[in-house]
């Protein structure tokens, strides 16, 4: 498992160099922090869990915790994909091919923002699903406006649908202590 890290690791700092004048080195540099991170991390966890000192929510959890939050932080710093002089945006065909080349569902992603947005993206790519970063960071509320149509949230039902999610990332990304 930790030579599969080690290429993870390897192949993000080869994109690195490739990305390196572009708008996209950045965050193959974040993404090659966390893989290699956690690829030393995890040799002291495993090392930590044969000599049996690993507990469950001590600080052998950040080789976990640590490569996640690189992750989440290059996605949420990845360059948006900017519209083609015909209005299209850029790259929308790569679901298209994907779907066409493999016999699973797959899930589509980039710029849902709006309820339309997702019929859009299926219908013109033909993904089974969508996902959604930025649109549900500022919107969590997107797939309930999906699923039942547009309602105008109070600001205290905003407030309130921002407090649980701020619970919940909390939630996951605060290590249990052991008594």
């Amino acid at each position: 498992m930790q030579v599969q890290r080690l290429v993870l690791a390897g192949g993000l700092a080869w994109s690195v160099w490739r990305a390196w004048k572009t708008a996209w080195r950045d965050t193959f540099a974040l993404l090659a922090a966390g893989a290699t991170i956690g690829f030393f991390l995890r040799l002291i966890t495993s090392g930590a869990i044969s000599a049996d000192r690993y507990q469950e929510g001590s600080i052998y959890d950040l080789a976990w915790i640590v490569p996640y939050l690189c992750y989440l932080s290059a996605a949420l710093m990845a360059p948006a994909s900017r519209p083609d002089a015909s209005g299209v945006l850029a790259r929308s065909g790569r679901h298209t091919v994907v779907v066409a080349a493999v016999p699973v569902p797959v899930v589509g992603n980039g710029d849902i923002l709006f309820p339309q947005d997702v019929e859009n993206a299926r219908a013109r790519s033909g993904c089974a699903g969508v996902m959604s970063a930025r649109g549900v960071l500022i919107k969590p509320w997107l797939f309930r406006e999906v699923n039942e149509g547009y309602r105008d949230l109070t600001a205290d039902e905003r407030v309130a649908i921002y407090r649980r999610y701020v619970t919940l990332a909390r939630d996951l990304l605060t290590v249990p202590v052991r008594d």
